[in-house]
């Protein structure tokens, strides 16, 4: 119904501020002790108080946007009494308001205490809790003829529980426990199951709360929590989940002792055994909005943790940034330590041994997560020509910056920079030049090149595209052993000059709006970030308007009188704002995320945030689609072979370097999937792929970089043909160097090739 489209609305105009915004009362002095999950959120009264000096209490206050507010908020209710009372409602508006209002002025609070299996299906113990003063009765009155009219519930009926508290019991579904809810003082309880309730309403006047839980309190100690400045608020306690999942899972999920063997093996290597709790907190603090979240872990690291830098952000790793930065991220990430952890935690998942004594010798064991990206990754080196792990990895550092600037002289994403530490720059040249060689061989020197040239004593390097109109220019240096990547040689001309200058540079450091954000937060980040907001905003409102005047029009044809005037200016959205700086840390107890703000949430500049519209903005600038549709194809078909390259390889692996005798058979092992053996360029929609039989080993294979294993059918594409090459790399070439490839291929197994010959049969195989 169209009503129930603007009931939404009207919610998310009245709630969408007391959401983000803080408030004074916490609900978890009042909520029993023992939770799974608990979400809490403040009323509009507390937000008005506490949040008034925060950019957006501020911006609500002006004038303008107080009258702009108004004026939609009697619009939406005028327009949802006339629709009801059109659809023959009236009885229940008055109850909807009510429902809304106390919503909007008054804290709340989600909270699962339990979630076990009966008999009879899934038994959840969970309820809300309101605050709602005097106000109780009129809101239970709401509820109970907002339910009955939008799910035909039964009458309620009154009850009296164990322990003496007195409720309104309804059935709402069918199968399921019924509600239980009622007033007790100032709280609106609404409980599923009687004994949710009769726990609910006894913590209101004592026992142990979930405030005083020694998990949650220690979880906000750690956070830092002013409880009487919290706003939305969330608590999961991941231990207890955990637990639930181990003994629900096998039961609901009907899996067998192996796959409930896997489960577990996950969790372990995950390192989710070491997960406490998730923790968020929303506050409002130093004139804007402080956010907080924490992953509380305890034991030693291990899984997913153990990938975390504990190696702090320097001042010297931010100098590269101007001071005009709109979008900044500086991190320690050590790539080869990661890639190792990643291994170590697929080594978990080795295939389990047979459960038999005498297992089929002639059964091929599924290949396990380790062997498979062993796989990929051999035929990865092959295709580009070195070692992602010892030539790549290993020579990075681990500091990394990103930035995006006005002075770069970008549009959009055009602007970001990155800049990353360097080990061995011995190395990471090697694997650049590696690479322009590949790219070279892939386009045959035709439509793409790798330029250089000297910018003083350095030289920039960039992909220089010809025939086809690429927006972009790719461009890299190495200077002060750091490796330097962006979209245009220009931009990284400048990251030399401020490298190479001696004074007068000035950097991040040097900004005061940076400088303030960072004061707020902890020291010794080992990611720290920081975003422009007011570049932001003013960048989303120039796309903003186009769709708010569309959406007022619609609202006009829908009987609405509103139109673009309640628009507010984007100088009056920005006047409060100030730039939002973040940081991460890491230590034995876990780790936490704290950011500070103008608003609830960063919103970044189109250009270093926006990665959905820089790329429709950049696929407006490519001409040639149907070029770049063919291309695509091509590229698919390449995928194609390179994951049967890929299933190649790990049936070596498997096999003691023995290869299979054709596709069939990698097939019929789950090697790989039928749907990869049919070009997308096939429009006989056959098997796409010939696959070259003779070579008994990997190892007999002299030259494997130039040795076909398998390739396109040569009907497919008239401009050439993809072919897969025995060190797994994947080639598209002209039907004329295919056919020589061919021929020194067939040459190589003599009498054991029985393939096509179009070096004797023109057109054969083609």
């Amino acid at each position: 119904m169209r009503m129930q489209r603007w009931l939404t609305v009207l919610l998310v105009v009245m709630t969408g501020p007391m959401v983000l915004a803080a408030g004074e009362q916490d609900l978890a002095g009042v909520t029993p002790d023992q939770a799974l999950l608990y979400f809490g959120w403040p009323g509009a009264d507390a937000c008005k108080q506490i949040a008034a000096d925060t950019p957006m209490q501020k911006l609500l206050n002006e004038p303008q946007m107080k009258e702009s507010m108004t004026r939609v908020e009697e619009q939406l209710r005028l327009f949802i009494k006339q629709q009801m009372a059109e659809e023959g409602n009236e009885a229940i508006h008055e109850s909807l308001m009510t429902f809304l209002d106390t919503l909007w002025k008054y804290p709340a609070a989600l909270v699962v205490f339990d979630v076990t299996l009966t008999e009879q299906g899934p038994d959840i113990q969970a309820g809300l809790l309101f605050k709602v003063g005097d106000k109780g009765p009129a809101f239970q009155q709401a509820c109970e003829t907002l339910l009955q009219h939008h799910h035909g519930a039964p009458a309620p009926q009154e009850v009296l529980l164990e322990g003496g508290a007195a409720c309104r019991q309804m059935a709402l579904l069918p199968n399921l426990q019924p509600v239980h809810y009622g007033v007790s003082g100032e709280y609106f309880i609404f409980a599923i199951g009687a004994p949710t309730y009769s726990k609910m309403v006894a913590a209101l006047t004592g026992g142990q709360h979930l405030i005083d839980n020694a998990d949650f309190a220690a979880a906000r100690k750690k956070m830092g929590v002013d409880s009487a400045r919290l706003g939305v608020n969330l608590y999961v306690n991941f231990t207890g989940a955990l637990k639930r999942f181990d003994e629900i899972f096998p039961i609901m999920s009907g899996a067998g002792e192996q796959e409930q063997a896997m489960v577990q093996t996950a969790i372990e290597a995950l390192g989710l055994r070491q997960l406490r709790s998730i923790n968020f907190a929303m506050e409002a603090a130093s004139g804007g909005y402080q956010s907080t979240l924490l992953f509380h872990t305890q034991g030693e690291p291990k899984g997913l943790w153990k990938m975390v830098s504990r190696q702090p952000v320097t001042d010297s790793d931010l100098k590269i940034v101007p001071e005009d930065a709109t979008f900044m991220l500086v991190a320690n990430k050590d790539l080869a330590h990661i890639y190792d952890e990643v291994f170590a935690i697929a080594r978990a998942f080795a295939p389990p041994a047979p459960a038999t004594t005498q297992p089929d010798v002639n059964e091929e064991p599924a290949p396990g997560p380790e062997t498979i990206m062993q796989g990929a990754i051999m035929m990865a080196n092959g295709v580009l020509g070195f070692r992602i792990k010892e030539d790549l990895l290993d020579s990075l550092g681990d500091t990394w910056v990103i930035y995006d600037a006005p002075s770069n002289g970008g549009f959009i994403i055009t602007g970001l920079t990155i800049a990353v530490e360097v080990k061995n720059p011995d190395k990471i040249k090697q694997v650049f030049s590696t690479l322009t060689s590949k790219l070279q061989q892939v386009t045959h020197g035709e439509g793409v090149s790798i330029r250089t040239y000297k910018y003083g004593w350095d030289e920039i390097s960039f992909v220089n595209f010809m025939k086809e109109p690429i927006p972009v220019a790719p461009a890299w240096t190495l200077k002060n052993n750091q490796l330097i990547i962006a979209l245009y040689p220009q931009m990284v001309s400048q990251v030399i000059d401020r490298l190479s200058a001696s004074e007068g540079v000035h950097s991040i450091l040097d900004n005061a709006d940076f400088q303030r954000g960072r004061r707020l937060l902890p020291p010794n980040p080992i990611v720290l970030t920081y975003v422009d907001t007011r570049k932001g905003v003013s960048d989303l409102y120039g796309l903003a308007l186009p769709f708010a005047s569309a959406l007022f029009s619609a609202a006009q044809g829908e009987g609405l009188d509103l139109d673009i005037s309640v628009m507010p200016s984007s100088a009056l959205l920005t006047r409060h704002l100030f730039g939002d700086v973040s940081g991460a840390y890491a230590d034995d107890e876990g780790v936490l995320f704290r950011s500070h703000g103008p608003l609830p949430i960063s919103i970044p500049s189109l250009g270093s945030a926006s990665p959905a519209v820089g790329a429709i903005s950049v696929a407006i600038l490519l001409p040639s689609l149907a070029r770049a549709r063919e291309q695509a194809k091509r590229t698919m078909s390449m995928s194609n072979l390179s994951q049967i390259g890929m299933g190649i390889a790990i049936y070596a692996n498997d096999n003691k370097d023995q290869l299979p005798t054709d596709l069939k058979q990698l097939l019929e092992a789950n090697y790989i999937t039928s749907d990869i053996l049919v070009s997308p360029n096939d429009s006989q929609g056959m098997d796409s792929y010939i696959y070259i039989a003779g070579f008994s080993r990997l190892s007999d294979i002299s030259q494997p970089s130039s040795t076909i294993l398998a390739y396109e059918r040569g009907d497919i594409d008239p401009e050439g043909v993809n072919i897969l090459f025995a060190d797994y790399h994947v080639e598209f070439l002209d039907h004329l160097r295919f056919e020589e490839l061919l021929r020194t291929t067939a040459e190589q197994l003599g009498d054991r090739y029985n393939g096509p010959r179009p070096w004797e049969n023109p057109g054969d195989g083609m």
